[in-house]
């Protein structure tokens, strides 16, 4: 099987991309965003008045000397009025474009989940799970920032620039094309920021996903650590995880100080140096220069430069909300296990509606299957089961047992070969037939955070007699019986306190609820006792002719009474029959009984 590792990929998506999908989720928001914007250049407007307002008063009054309490009370009334009028303005439409943001957040997260659960197991192999879940979180958390704080905070700050450069163009053009020196500066740090920037980010993201993904690991495993004292190995890994993530975080620190605040600091320092020794000039002169055109000046231009620098900070969150949304669409746009096109007539069919008893139900010709296409682990392997069956397959482990069910059920595409239900190819299937009228026995059976009813319903609406029923038929009565709430008791997550083979049980109980048309057990009866190992193959005897059975067997002696038997070796059909014509003849599976045989003769654990 491949390794588990955080899925590696190529940032195929250019920036624009990227943006252009995010704001694709904003569709439908149009009067939102109109309202926004509104509220935002009032905000803006109502916000630059207020020194004006102040010019009046020095220009007018403090200069000349001529005070006056009535336009003074004026002044500060219209002062008060607009600064209160700018904080509403922005506060509700900071409301509502994070309102925005959330509902852009809530959809991709929604549509995110949709995906990962249509993606083929094939996926899951090579993904660790704590990177999946910091795409799922994290990523799409990052996403939010673009809203909230990039794009609100850039259109605030362009208002904010636009308005205060018409200002200071009425008040004093000279002054204002000093001003304008700012900002091809600015945008030349900004351009090599995100240059430089763009992989310090990608290489951040991709280290919090494995450290999610080791953590995760790390918590699932914690019993296997502790018995095996691993936990000095893996707590210096995860050392070694989080310090290279401190060291890259660092040199995005140190980035962000040269190019987003020392070098823009700097520039706007020069500025107001030659604002003031233009005034200067104008003033000695005897030019009629204003001291309230001054003092415009300067608290614009202390304005003018936050925005710049602003922005440029912002820069940091863009970055990484574009990194975060290339992580969200790579996972979005894996192709989903349906490897061709099912055909939607069959919906709410059974697999075998066509199929008499006797006749072929599940064909396999010539598969050939590897998780890796270079190393097949199925050879052309080909049988065939008739509807109503019991069906056992055996050999040494890693021959290929547990693949042919994967198979059978559509976790994997074939390489080479066609595998056939009711004579249709599995593929055409929908899958809302394929696994519905499929019952799996696993033999790592995975318990939810719920009760036992809603563990062996896993959602359906079915009436609790027949979850009676199937827990009688898979020999839990008398386990449910000594449960404190019955079957509305939690079992906790993965079922910690049941036995493992009190989850196989379970296991056997979920899928009998179903009703399904073919069950495929995977050493169903590995960790029970003898006594309740006899009541499940009764079980299994009832069903079967009624059910088409196919099991995964290692021990022979459960799988005598098999209509077939199919015995593989190394991913290659070795021999198939009968028990009792196995036996006579040499091969195989004749060698594997004889072991077992002598295995129990001397009570060796097989």
């Amino acid at each position: 099987m491949p390794d588990v590792k955080e899925p590696s990929f190529i940032a195929t998506y250019s920036d624009r991309q990227v943006l252009a999908r995010l704001l694709a989720y904003t569709s439908g928001k149009r009067a939102f965003w109109w309202a926004g914007l509104l509220m935002l250049l009032c905000a803006t407007v109502a916000d630059l008045m207020g020194p004006m307002l102040i010019k009046q008063f020095i220009d007018n009054q403090l200069v000349p000397g001529s005070f006056d309490l009535f336009s003074a009370l004026w002044l500060a009334g219209g002062y008060g009025l607009v600064m209160l009028l700018a904080a509403g303005l922005r506060y509700r439409q900071a409301i509502l474009f994070s309102g925005l943001a959330l509902n852009v957040v809530e959809r991709i997260r929604v549509d995110l989940f949709e995906r990962v659960m249509c993606l083929p197991l094939a996926f899951f192999d090579r993904s660790a799970t704590g990177a999946l879940i910091s795409r799922l979180t994290n990523d799409s958390e990052g996403v939010k920032e673009l809203f909230v704080n990039v794009i609100v905070n850039a259109l605030q700050n362009l208002f904010l620039l636009v308005c205060i450069f018409i200002a200071m163009a009425v008040l004093d053009v000279r002054l204002m094309a000093l001003a304008l020196a700012l900002v091809p500066v600015t945008v030349g740090a900004m351009w090599i920021y995100k240059k430089v920037s763009a992989p310090l980010f990608h290489k951040a993201r991709a280290l919090l996903s494995d450290m999610n993904a080791h953590l995760n690991e790390s918590l699932q495993a914690m019993q296997t650590l502790q018995v095996f004292n691993q936990q000095a190995r893996f707590k210096a890994r995860f050392d070694t995880l989080v310090e290279s993530h401190f060291t890259v975080r660092k040199q995005s620190v140190r980035l962000d100080g040269l190019l987003l605040r020392a070098l823009i600091d700097f520039i706007s320092m020069l500025v107001l140096a030659a604002i003031l020794g233009v005034f200067g000039q104008t003033y000695l002169k005897g030019a009629g220069a204003e001291i309230g055109v001054l003092y415009v000046f300067i608290s614009y231009l202390g304005r003018f430069t936050e925005p710049l620098i602003e922005m440029t900070q912002r820069l940091n969150l863009l970055q990484q909300s574009l990194v975060a949304g290339q992580r969200v669409f790579h996972l979005m746009d894996e192709p989903s296990e349906r490897y061709h096109e099912a055909r939607v007539s069959n919906a709410g069919v059974g697999l075998a509606q066509n199929v008499e008893a006797g006749q072929n139900l599940i064909e396999f010709d010539r598969v050939t299957f590897g998780y890796s296409s270079d190393r097949p682990v199925i050879h052309e392997v080909s049988f065939s089961i008739p509807k109503g069956h019991f069906v056992a397959l055996v050999g040494h482990t890693g021959s290929g047992k547990s693949t042919l069910a994967s198979l059978l059920l559509r976790f994997y595409p074939l390489s080479e070969g066609q595998i056939r239900i009711g004579g249709e190819s599995i593929n055409t299937l929908p899958e809302s037939v394929l696994r519905a009228k499929m019952g799996v026995v696993q033999q790592d059976t995975y318990i939810f955070n719920a009760s036992l009813a809603d563990n062996i319903c896993l959602g359906q609406p079915l009436d609790r007699s027949r979850v009676a029923l199937a827990c009688e038929q898979a020999q839990l009565t008398a386990f449910v019986a000594g449960l404190p709430q019955g079957f509305d008791t939690l079992l906790g997550e993965n079922g910690v306190q049941l036995s493992s083979g009190q989850k196989q049980l379970l296991s056997l109980a979920r899928a009998l609820v179903r009703d399904p048309e073919v069950l495929i057990l995977d050493e169903a009866t590995a960790n029970v006792d003898s006594a309740t190992e006899q009541g499940l193959m009764k079980t299994l005897r009832a069903l079967r002719g009624k059910v088409t059975l196919v099991t995964i067997a290692h021990r022979l002696a459960t799988i005598i009474d098999a209509d077939q038997i199919l015995v593989l070796h190394q991913g290659r059909l070795m021999q198939q029959g009968s028990h009792r014509e196995l036996l006579a003849t040499e091969g195989l599976y004749q060698h594997l009984y004889q072991l077992q045989a002598l295995e129990q003769h001397l009570n060796i654990p097989g």
